[in-house]
């Protein structure tokens, strides 16, 4: 067993090796401010700020390019659904309803309610009446009639 007196008196030779000087000298020198230039905090920001503005220049650029195709509302249903019937001045709420209602449904194609009253009321109006609650849904019923007169006006009807 190794009793701790001649570890440290090993380590200590080892150490008395070197000069004094020489190690105040080494240490000194580990101290030493080094010569290369580091960057300064401005420069830092800088580089920051030119990255954030490249990448706010690329995501205005791709949200033009996609407002401009059309392809994204084809692609997805929902989206079609919901840009016509912002198209035809239905409020939030309104399209709320009519969204729960295409989901209820399982329509892949949401926008299919809009294309006649009979398929309005076939999808929207069943969802309407298969709700619980009364008030509920003879306030569905009301919105559903008002979005009907705004989707199917009546001297569209007439023309016909």
């Amino acid at each position: 067993m190794i009793t701790g007196l001649p570890v440290i008196r090993s380590l200590l030779s080892v150490i008395g090796q070197v000069d004094y000087a020489e190690r105040v000298r080494g240490m000194r020198n580990a101290f030493r401010p080094i010569e290369a230039e580091t960057p300064d905090f401005q420069e830092i920001l800088n580089f920051c700020m030119i990255g954030l503005a490249m990448l706010a220049v690329v995501l205005i650029a791709r949200g033009i390019w996609q407002r401009r195709s059309g392809g994204n509302a084809a692609r997805n249903p929902m989206r079609l659904f919901t840009y016509s019937l912002k198209q035809l001045s239905i409020g939030y709420s309104d399209r709320f309803l009519l969204k729960a209602a295409s989901r209820s449904k399982s329509l892949k194609q949401p926008t299919l309610m809009l294309f006649s009253p009979a398929l309005l009321e076939r999808y929207a109006g069943h969802w309407a009446d298969s709700i619980p609650v009364r008030p509920v849904r003879e306030h569905v019923r009301n919105r559903l009639a008002v979005i009907a007169e705004k989707a199917f006006p009546p001297e569209a009807e007439a023309a016909q």
